[in-house]
């Protein structure tokens, strides 16, 4: 599956080698994929992966941000952050890791956005 998400990045992104793209790489920060990128994206992966990928499941933090009782005052709830950690597949030592940066750069959850993140995330999806 890994390398069929590959593929459609590179293909979105006008790479020539999906063999250039690194499994942890972060597709918004280290490869410069904007959020018309991730449209197709997301269309690209319903059409040739799995027909229940949307916007809002393969990554849905941006609406987990608009929800008051998982983020509020510019930090996850306790409900927010165990959801976070639970989409993530984090366990407790490396969620603390990632919960302090992010207590000083929300943006840092964006490095995690990668074709390990993408494999892993529609492998929840189909067994949610």
């Amino acid at each position: 599956m890994k390398q069929q998400i590959k593929n459609i990045v590179a293909q979105i992104l006008y790479l020539d080698d999906s063999a250039a793209i690194a499994d942890d790489a972060s597709l918004f920060l280290d490869l410069n994929m904007s959020s018309i990128d991730y449209v197709d994206l997301c269309f690209e992966l319903k059409e040739h992966l799995r027909d229940s990928i949307t916007l809002d499941n393969l990554w849905p933090f941006n609406r987990m941000l608009l929800d008051p009782q998982l983020y509020a005052e510019a930090a996850w709830t306790a409900q927010g952050w165990q959801e976070v950690c639970r989409v993530m597949g984090w366990r407790e030592e490396e969620a603390q890791k990632e919960q302090k940066a992010l207590l000083t750069d929300m943006n840092a959850l964006y490095a995690h956005f990668c074709v390990n993140y993408i494999a892993r995330r529609i492998e929840q999806l189909e067994h949610a």
